[in-house]
């Protein structure tokens, strides 16, 4: 068995459909997605209607797709970063529909899935958090009161847009890093992770990092006014000139 496994969107349509189109030629036979479909991107209807037609068995809801909920008309921001946050959710608000928005909201924070014979938690930061990480900065207490509390052989995340592999006793923890703002280098492919479970019960760990048309993803954003598009090109190092042609990364 062959387990797509996807996160952290952030509406970029574009990285999601070539990571789509990748996923065709690897004999996939489920799909997970682990939350953050929707903000920080210009396109949250057409990534929702992607991720759709995947078929997902597990689709989590991040912290950015809770922004949905959380900010609502009633919101009002105390200061400049609010106030971002505020624009952001108000673009993918309105390029949601009603039920795709209510979908989003009231998808769980951590799923238990056993694909073969093993037993997975599924989550976005941590089982019981959408907002806190699953990373070496966690003490020892709590990743034992994490695999004491989910039971599962492998609890796979995002959240921090990093890639992680790690074991804490009998406890795997897998992150396959981000399919759009990747954390941690100067990378900028869609990443996406494939697990393998073998007849024996062993498992294999797959990376992808797939290419994608990061200028026509810059030229979408300053086309359509998105308001993240700043915020954006700063995490890629993407400089914008008013051809729209990329420069190298600058230190």
């Amino acid at each position: 068995m062959r387990i797509a496994v996807l996160s952290d969107v952030h509406a970029n349509f574009l990285a999601l459909d070539a990571v789509y189109a990748d996923m065709q030629a690897q004999r996939i036979d489920e799909t997970v997605f682990l939350g953050d479909l929707v903000m920080t991107g210009p396109r949250p209807g057409e990534c929702y209607s992607l991720l759709e037609r995947m078929k997902p068995a597990v689709w989590i809801q991040g912290n950015t797709d809770n922004w949905l909920e959380e900010i609502d008309e009633s919101f009002v921001p105390k200061d400049e970063k609010e106030a971002f946050q505020k624009s952001l959710n108000d673009y993918a608000a309105e390029a949601l529909g009603k039920a795709q928005k209510e979908n989003l909201i009231g998808k769980p924070i951590s799923q238990d899935a056993v694909f073969g014979s093993v037993h997975f938690t599924f989550c976005h930061g941590t089982p019981t958090s959408f907002s806190r990480g699953l990373d070496l900065r966690l003490d020892l207490d709590e990743l034992d009161s994490i695999a004491e509390s989910c039971g599962a052989a492998v609890v796979c995340c995002g959240h921090t847009h990093t890639r992680l592999f790690m074991r804490h006793g009998n406890m795997s923890v897998c992150n396959f890093g981000s399919v759009s703002l990747p954390s941690g280098d100067d990378g900028r492919m869609a990443r996406y992770g494939i697990i393998e479970i073998r007849g024996s019960g062993s498992m294999g760990f797959e990376c992808r990092d797939i290419a994608y048309d990061i200028d026509a993803f810059f030229a979408d954003m300053t086309d359509s006014g998105y308001p993240g598009l700043e915020f954006v090109r700063k995490k890629y190092g993407y400089a914008i000139h008013s051809s729209l042609e990329k420069t190298d990364r600058t230190a």
